[in-house]
């Protein structure tokens, strides 16, 4: 199995921010606990702030634990991703897009053979090499998660999940390789 790190191409491809500034603050809540009973669409609007003139994508930049889907990507990737989480509707100017909250949380980091940067409290700041316990891993088909001990930081998925995006051509996606079993 191979793992992947879930990032958009903030550098070909426009983001996303809240309109009101306040809001970045719900993204906080994007713990692996769900939330789609309590949620209202956000409104966002396209990064222009960036002098470059950046494409639109099928999964533009927003927050690192939060990946955002379009209504194309949801329309390939729909079923991989219901099984691992909840599609949140974002109000975007008249596009479709669907902030994503991750709700399948896995123990599965191997901390003895990963390299992790600690805040002096003991809390992981950053992971600099991934190591994990394969028998830990999800190994269904396109499967997305988050670790339990890291969920407000990265996204990972499988290679299924991969290869449902090369073989749509669905733009915007960066999946780095991070570990392979």
């Amino acid at each position: 199995m191979n793992v992947y790190l879930l990032r958009a191409d903030a550098n070909r491809y426009t983001g996303i921010i809240p309109t009101n500034n306040d809001d970045w603050d719900v993204f906080q809540r994007f713990d692996g606990s769900r939330l789609i009973e309590s949620w209202s669409p956000l409104k966002v609007s396209y990064d222009v702030e960036d002098s470059r003139a950046l494409a639109e994508s099928d999964f533009p930049t927003l927050a690192t634990h939060v990946p955002v889907f379009s209504q194309r990507a949801v329309d390939f990737l729909g079923g991989l991703l219901t099984k691992n989480g909840e599609l949140l509707p974002l109000d975007c100017q008249g596009v479709k897009y669907f902030a994503y909250n991750v709700t399948n949380l896995v123990d599965a980091l191997d901390l003895h053979q990963s390299e992790i940067v600690r805040f002096s409290t003991g809390r992981i700041l950053d992971i600099t090499r991934y190591a994990f316990h394969s028998a830990r891993l999800p190994h269904s088909n396109g499967c997305i998660f988050k670790l339990k001990q890291t969920p407000l930081m990265d996204v990972f998925v499988n290679e299924h999940f991969t290869a449902v995006v090369e073989k749509n051509c669905l733009t915007g996606f960066t999946l780095k390789q991070v570990w392979h079993s």
